[in-house]
């Protein structure tokens, strides 16, 4: 057994069966089989304890818990918190940590605690601080590589602005007086 340990064969069986894991999560949820990912995820995630990845799609579970009609964070306010701390604490991922904070937020806020949610808020990157942002500075302006990553940049920058613009329609009855009128006709 340590002979396997040392040549890193227990950490690959480990990360296949991780790989395994996930994609059964990923293949019910793709079906729309809520409840049997919930399940599914929850008995990985108490088998497979300390695995961050098993842990990232366990906690978002309960965020969205299907057997309470997506109304888990509440729900799950104890667990939440608990795991949230333990990943800003000892996760060396820093998405999950994202997550953490994105989660420890959104049951401030669900609480009417702003100033809390507003906290946890500062602690991630603007919006100019990216991966995708980040990616394109490595690559030379022009190069095949770089114009790879500004169209990848270019989508998501769209897909972000229509979720706002969308939003804008939805919870709006009328804009706030002058909101819009500055924006040019050809837009």
């Amino acid at each position: 057994m340590l002979a396997d340990e040392l040549l890193g064969i227990d950490i690959t069986k480990k990360k296949k069966k991780t790989d395994a894991i996930i994609a059964e999560y990923n293949r019910l949820s793709n079906l729309g089989k809520e409840k049997e990912a919930f399940e599914f995820i929850s008995e990985a995630y108490c088998k497979y304890l300390g695995d961050w990845r098993i842990l990232e799609k366990y906690i978002w579970m309960l965020v969205y818990d299907p057997n309470l009609n997506h109304k888990g964070i509440l729900a799950h306010e104890d667990e939440l918190n608990a795991l949230c701390e333990l990943i800003l604490e000892s996760c060396p991922v820093d998405s999950l940590r994202y997550d953490a904070l994105s989660i420890l937020g959104g049951i401030c806020c669900e609480k009417g605690n702003i100033e809390k949610a507003l906290e946890y808020s500062k602690r991630f990157p603007s919006y100019y601080m990216t991966s995708g942002d980040e990616i394109e500075r490595c690559y030379k302006r022009g190069t095949e590589e770089w114009w790879k990553q500004v169209r990848a940049n270019i989508y998501e920058l769209i897909d972000i602005l229509l979720d706002k613009i969308t939003n804008c329609a939805l919870y709006s009855k009328q804009p706030p007086e002058g909101t819009y009128k500055n924006i040019p006709k050809s837009c």
